[in-house]
């Protein structure tokens, strides 16, 4: 007999109580964990800190167990060791993966 995972959970969704608890382990079982860059793209990260001068760019970056992709300008905070977004986010430097 097989088993049937999530799908034996999926009825019960209709109650209240419990909908928001499935969600959660559907979130948790789609996210991954934080993926590991290379040194070439660390280097290319760098760069991109040393030049910028308020472009646009887009930012590709690992939050909660998901990777997102945001395009905006940004401005660097050394001490935090943050980027503050266009609208108010803040991303840590060890969570970007990527800029263009």
């Amino acid at each position: 007999m097989s088993d049937r995972g999530m799908k034996k959970w999926a009825p019960f969704v209709s109650l209240n109580e419990q909908k928001s608890e499935l969600a959660k382990m559907t979130n948790k079982r789609k996210s991954q964990e934080r993926p590991q860059i290379s040194q070439d793209a660390i280097d290319k990260i760098n760069l991109v800190f040393i030049n910028y001068s308020n472009e646009v760019v887009t930012i590709k970056y690992f939050h909660d167990g998901y990777i997102d992709e945001i395009l905006t300008s940004f401005t660097i905070d050394i001490h935090d060791k943050k980027i503050e977004t266009s609208n108010g986010l803040r991303i840590n430097f060890i969570d970007i993966l990527d800029i263009n």
